[in-house]
Formats: structure tokens, C-alpha cells, sequence
């Protein structure tokens, strides 16, 4: 009986140590092109759940079979992998995705690199308006951004549509957004043909406040109205 259990003992104990030597402690530096240190770098063992990720100097440290393969990725910077190939030491180097950050964005009070936008914006085109049934051109923004209210006023047709951005944020006084078309400042955009608009953007956070101040406090509804354009005439009916 002890026989057996000690041959137990030395089998449970060659397997620990089989499975023990598989994995390898990997450490590593990950840089940009520049060779500056990348903090935050997500490391990951292909195929598994395991992973780490870089320091404030971007090193890091991880465990992962010998034959195994290690995924860097980190936002803006292209994906590499690395075989680790019995290699305790793996030091990467990430080059920028000029594809990603690069992307130029609309924002409706000009435009910005992708990289660079921090504020909530919405925007509807026109083609989101077109083939609506709809006599205010406010009508298009309903169901279509996430945390705008927009409700009638009354059930009449033609009724007055009112617009709350955010929640209100005032029991007595307005709580409509400023709309801007085409660079003029309005509380009102319902005498706006719905067929002329371009685009809307809707601004949801302070930015608003930063760029038309008190007046954007309840959000701002960026009108833009079609313009000619070169090319064959076109029309529509």
C-alpha cells in the first residue's frame, strides 16, 4: 500500500514539474519608433486568456509556454507577434497606424483628426431624412442619438417640437438647445425645410459651453443646409 501511494506521490510530482517546465518567465521592453517606452502595451499569450500589460517604462513580465506565440497591440500602434522560441528576454518595437489615426472627422464646426476627438457628437445626414414623413426637420433626430429627447408639444399636426439634451437641467427657466445654422445663432430651427439640410450635429457635452458659452449650456444643434455643387443637375420631386 505505501508502495503504490509513494509511486502516486512520484507521478503527481514528475507531472507538476513537466507542466512547471513548459512555461518559461518571459521579461521585455516594449518601444515606439522614436524608442521611447510604451506604458499600457496589451501582452497576450496567442490562443489563451492569459496576458499582461507594460509598465510606466514599458517592460513587462509574463509566463507562457516555450513554442508559444505573444500578441502586443496597443491603441493607434499596429499589432505585433513575437514566437517566443525558448526566449526568456523579448524586447518590441511598435510602429504608429497612420491608417487609424489619421482619419479625418466631421464635426459639423469643422474638422479634426480622429486621434484627436474627445467630445460626444452625433450626426444625421441627409440621407437620414430623406423619404421621412415628417414636417420638422427635428423630427429626424429622434431614436437616432442616444440621450436626446425629442417630444411634441401637442398632438395637432404642425405642433411645436421640443428638444432636451442630456436631461433639463433647469426647473423655471429654457432647457432647449441653441441651434446654429450655417453659422447663425437660433432658438428655433422648425421654419428649417427639412429637404435643404445637409447635416446635423448634435453637440452633447461641454464642449458646447466652450465654444458659444452660457448659451450652449443645454447642448447645441449644428444646422448645416445644402449648397450647389459641380456636376450634372440633378432633380428631385
Amino acid at each position: 500500500m505505501r508502495k503504490k501511494f509513494t509511486l502516486l506521490m512520484v507521478f503527481i510530482l514528475c507531472g507538476i514539474s513537466l507542466s512547471m517546465a513548459q512555461n518559461i518567465a518571459i521579461k521585455g521592453q516594449v518601444k515606439d519608433q522614436k524608442g521611447l517606452p510604451l506604458p499600457g502595451v496589451s501582452v497576450k499569450v496567442k490562443g489563451t486568456n492569459q496576458g499582461a500589460s507594460t509598465a510606466d517604462n514599458g517592460s513587462f513580465s509574463i509566463s507562457a509556454p516555450q513554442n508559444s506565440t505573444l500578441e502586443f497591440s496597443f491603441i493607434g500602434f499596429k499589432a505585433v507577434e513575437e514566437a517566443v522560441n525558448n526566449r526568456t528576454t523579448i524586447n518590441v518595437t511598435l510602429s504608429d497606424d497612420n491608417q487609424q489615426l489619421n482619419e479625418v472627422v466631421v464635426i459639423g464646426y469643422g474638422t479634426t483628426v480622429k486621434k484627436d476627438l474627445t467630445t460626444a457628437v452625433v450626426s444625421v445626414s441627409s440621407k437620414d431624412l430623406e423619404n421621412q414623413p415628417i414636417t420638422n426637420p427635428l423630427q429626424a433626430i429622434q431614436g437616432r442619438a442616444a440621450g436626446v429627447q425629442v417630444s411634441s408639444q401637442s398632438g395637432k399636426p404642425g405642433a411645436g417640437i421640443s428638444i432636451s439634451i442630456r436631461g433639463n437641467t433647469s426647473i423655471t427657466a429654457s432647457n432647449s438647445p441653441l441651434y446654429v445654422i450655417d453659422g447663425v445663432t437660433s432658438r428655433d430651427a422648425s421654419f428649417v425645410n427639412a429637404n435643404d439640410i445637409e447635416s446635423m450635429t448634435i453637440l452633447k457635452d461641454a464642449s458646447a459651453a466652450a465654444i458659444y458659452g452660457s448659451s450652449g449650456a443645454n447642448g447645441v444643434v449644428l444646422i448645416t443646409t445644402k449648397k450647389g455643387s459641380s456636376g450634372k443637375l440633378k432633380v428631385a420631386f
